[in-house]
């Protein structure tokens, strides 16, 4: 019986390489959404840690009357 060689890779196994190539990009590509959503939502990868967003400026007394008056123009 003849021993097969493995240092040639055969027609299958090129194609089974090529399939993890495939899938190993596939995988980065998702990494890369999923830190890209991650980032805009203000969540931590590494830890998970959600970092508060900053809280909007807060507007005066005066400037919520002047809100008022010209909010109706």
């Amino acid at each position: 019986m003849k021993r097969k060689n493995d240092s040639h890779p055969g027609r299958h196994d090129k194609e089974h390489l090529d399939f993890l190539d495939d899938r190993m990009q596939l995988l980065d590509t998702v990494r890369r959404m999923i830190d890209i959503e991650l980032d805009r939502r203000g969540v931590n990868a590494e830890g998970m840690e959600r970092t508060p967003p900053a809280p909007p400026p807060r507007r005066s007394f005066w400037q919520r009357i002047v809100s008022i008056f010209t909010g109706s123009l």
